[in-house]
Parts: C-alpha cells; sequence; structure tokens
C-alpha cells in the first residue's frame, strides 16, 4: 500500500508533536511544575506584602501621571485647533470685507461715469 506525500508529511508531523508534548510534560515532572503548587498564590511573607503593596501604589502614580499627561496633550492639541480657527475665521472675515468694499467701488464708478458733469 503506497501512502502519498500528504499522508506522509501528516504522520511526521504528528510524531513530532508528540515527541515534543512527551518531552514538555517530562521536563515538568522534572522540575516540581506538574501538579501542586504553582507558585502564583498569595504569600504571607510582610516584606514581600509591602514590597507588592507599594509597587502597586507606584503604578497607580504612573498611570495618573501619564492619565494626565495625555489630557493636557490632548488640551493643547483642542487650543491649537481652537487658535486656527480663530485665524481662519478672521482670515474670512477680512476676505468678506474686501469683496464688499470692491463691490461698493464697482457699484459707485459707473455712476460717476454715467452723469458727466455739464459745463
Amino acid at each position: 500500500m503506497k501512502l502519498s506525500i500528504e499522508a506522509k508529511v501528516a504522520a511526521a508531523v504528528a510524531a513530532a508533536f508528540i515527541t515534543l508534548t512527551a518531552g514538555a510534560i517530562a521536563q515538568g515532572q522534572t522540575k516540581g511544575q506538574t501538579g501542586g503548587q504553582n507558585n502564583n498564590e498569595p504569600t504571607n511573607n510582610p516584606g514581600v506584602n509591602t514590597q507588592m503593596s507599594q509597587q502597586d501604589e507606584s503604578g497607580r502614580q504612573q498611570r495618573e501621571e501619564r492619565r494626565e499627561n495625555r489630557e493636557q496633550r490632548i488640551d493643547r492639541h483642542e487650543n491649537v485647533e481652537q487658535r486656527q480657527d480663530r485665524r481662519e475665521n478672521r482670515r474670512q472675515r477680512q476676505e468678506r470685507k474686501q469683496d464688499r468694499r470692491q463691490r461698493q467701488q464697482r457699484h459707485q464708478e459707473p455712476s460717476a461715469t454715467a452723469n458727466p458733469p455739464s459745463s
């Protein structure tokens, strides 16, 4: 019976996976990591608990400072945007004023030439 190349590759991958899994289990047993305590439980050592609470407080302060800095950056960015908006509005007002003056000048010029002074 001939096996296809895909079947041979699949068998080799499965064998490698089984070997690696067995090796990982054996390594865990020799290091005492399977079953029992996993060293992730709370400790009763007051020195460690004090250090951990200080680290928690320090972390909280750092997070608070980062949040405040982020808010200040956002505020500065908003202020910059507001200044840009005001400048743009001012520029638009000046352009409208200038356009109004030009229209007024155009309306005044033809009336001055339409009625020449009679002598």
